[in-house]
């Protein structure tokens, strides 16, 4: 071999080391040894209330209504929020972020490590906005210490639209949520937001995540608890108007039980037990659950008015927020149980102790029936054995359901003290009940 093509040969080898170590070279310039956000602490009791305010203070007044809404938020408000999605996803211990706001724009920063605890290496991204005509415009990308032009990204973010996404229905849904927003402003330390609030749009976005939260074995699961469903509800007898909760979580359980037998997911097995009690007592097709073409063959359940302790409201609440507590978790559930309860006191019926007491025995059933597979057994051979209401709830009455905002803030808004004593004094009587007794 000659020295020339000697040489060729080891560039040519170089040339191609060079070129399959870029990404690599790109990942390990964008690494650095420090977050620049630090992970924030757990939400705080005042935290948590102050996002239940602002959840109803930003939503509309009526939810079913086509209408222009607007919402305005200080840095410090959406920097809660940020904490507040990155707890629901169990990442607020673990990524940093933050939003700053100028009336030229916005800076976005997140801190997420990688490989840790062994090696204290951090991804940090940056991002710079400007609010040009009431619209915010992405200026430069910034991957550590890297800066990437905004055209760049935007090449990219097309490629990946053009590859991905173009023929995707939910995609085509989330475009038009973002072209419902009609305007951004950044004024004052504060960003207000104009969107055109859609009720058809926004159910099916929320249909489509719920859809997309659950497996094929899940639909699987869902399929067998629909069928067994359908079968208990033909044998009640045709003049019946009104069935117990119990009349279908008995047959349901005992059904998973016996299936946790045969050496299935117990913890798998009420997850979507609770999720198909959830939409058939809510008055929902199994459509919403499983998607047309999956749905096909099944029979549809004939619709019976389910209640406990008389009242359908309170089945509701019960299974809703067990099945929220099985798939997002209590804390997600509490917060959306308590805000749903403001809202109501401001717009709709009033505020209710009832309701809070039904959604803290649906906490309770979602989280004993799922935190563990040894639990989700124990919880199976209870339910499968029910034979009371009061098995699980307190008894309740409508002497403080429907108060209003005015009179709640008089009694309690002031006195934050006694409306936790209050909570903690449902909690104390839900898990004093025999199905939650210590496992």
């Amino acid at each position: 071999m000659t020295e020339s093509r000697l040489v060729l040969r080891i560039f040519t080898r170089a040339f191609i080391v060079l070129v399959l170590s870029v990404p690599l070279i790109i990942l390990l310039l964008a690494l650095q040894t420090n977050a620049i956000i630090a992970p924030g602490p757990t939400l705080t009791a005042e935290e948590v209330r102050r996002i239940e305010s602002l959840i109803v203070d930003n939503a509309p007044t009526d939810l079913e209504t086509t209408s222009l809404q607007t919402l305005s938020l200080s840095e410090a408000e959406l920097n809660l929020l940020i904490r507040y999605s990155l707890e629901l996803l169990d990442l607020n211990e673990i990524i940093g972020g933050q939003v700053m706001l100028a009336d030229q724009g916005l800076k976005a920063q997140l801190s997420a490590p990688l490989w840790r605890p062994q090696v204290p290496l951090w991804l940090n991204l940056g991002a710079d906005f400007s609010n040009q005509s009431k619209s915010l415009d992405l200026n430069s990308l910034q991957l550590g210490s890297m800066n990437i032009p905004a055209n760049l990204v935007a090449e990219l973010l097309e490629h990946i639209r053009q590859a991905y996404l173009v023929n995707n229905p939910a995609y085509d849904d989330l475009q038009q949520l973002a072209s419902s927003v009609q305007s951004i402003e950044i004024q004052d330390g504060r960003l207000q937001l104009d969107l055109l609030w859609e009720p058809a749009l926004i159910a099916r976005i929320s249909d489509q995540a719920r859809y997309y939260m659950i497996s094929s074995d899940d639909q699987l699961r869902i399929k067998q608890h629909y069928q067994l469903l359908h079968e208990v509800l033909a044998a009640v007898p045709e003049s019946t108007r009104a069935i117990s909760l119990n009349t279908l979580l008995v047959p349901l359980f005992a059904a998973a039980e016996q299936r946790t037998g045969d050496a299935f997911d117990p913890v798998a097995e009420n997850r979507t037990l609770f999720l198909t009690l959830a939409m058939y007592v809510n008055e929902e097709d199994v459509e919403r659950l499983l998607g047309s073409t999956v749905a096909a063959d099944l029979p549809r359940a004939r619709q019976i008015e389910v209640r406990v302790q008389r009242r359908q409201d309170l089945a509701q609440h019960i299974v809703s927020s067990a099945a929220i507590t099985a798939y997002a978790g209590s804390g997600f559930a509490e917060i959306l149980s308590t805000t749903k309860e403001a809202y109501d006191a401001r717009y709709r019926s009033g505020y209710s102790f009832s309701d809070l007491t039904a959604n803290a025995v649906g906490v309770a059933l979602g989280r004993a029936a799922t935190e563990s597979p040894d639990s989700a057994r124990i919880m199976q051979q209870r339910l499968a054995r029910l034979t009371d209401e009061s098995e699980y709830l307190p008894q309740v009455g409508n002497n403080q359901d429907g108060i209003s905002e005015a009179d709640f803030n008089t009694l309690y808004r002031d006195n934050a003290t006694e409306y936790q004593q209050r909570l903690n004094e449902i909690e104390t009587l839900v898990y004093a009940k025999p199905l939650f007794a210590e496992r």
